[in-house]
């Protein structure tokens, strides 16, 4: 309940929301779009997933070019912008990963049952014969 009106009214925020643009926020020709970062990085965690080595946790040396080439692909079809160059790409890379992992603390679900509230069970069951 709202301590301010009592009202049962639960407000979502828009914490993973955020407004991207590549150049300067103040010059009127720069475009700027809004996005989710959650799901723009739940979509580049599948492009990371086809070239990174799962036994290593890194993308070998040989894919590496095949990654950033995905990413820069990616990030220009998002942003409806051909002539973003691979280093603007990447950094937008980097940065969704980033503020994804900062947001995680919203958006993680606490379940009740993840951790006990005391180290030993309150009930007990006893068996008689």
């Amino acid at each position: 309940m709202s301590e301010k009106n009592g009202d049962d009214l639960i407000v979502i925020g828009r914490k993973g929301m955020r407004t991207i643009c590549f150049g300067d926020p103040k010059d009127p020709n720069v475009k700027k779009k809004k996005l989710d970062i959650i799901e723009v990085s739940n979509q580049l965690t599948a492009i990371d997933c086809e070239y990174r080595d799962e036994a290593t946790g890194k993308v070998p040396r040989e894919r590496i070019a095949l990654y950033n080439n995905a990413c820069w692909d990616f990030v220009k079809i998002l942003f409806e912008d051909p002539s973003l160059s691979m280093a603007e790409a990447l950094e937008f890379v980097k940065t969704v990963f980033e503020t994804s992992k900062e947001l995680q603390r919203f958006f993680a679900i606490k379940s009740a049952l993840a951790e006990p509230s005391s180290p030993e069970s309150s009930t007990r069951l006893v068996l008689s014969e």
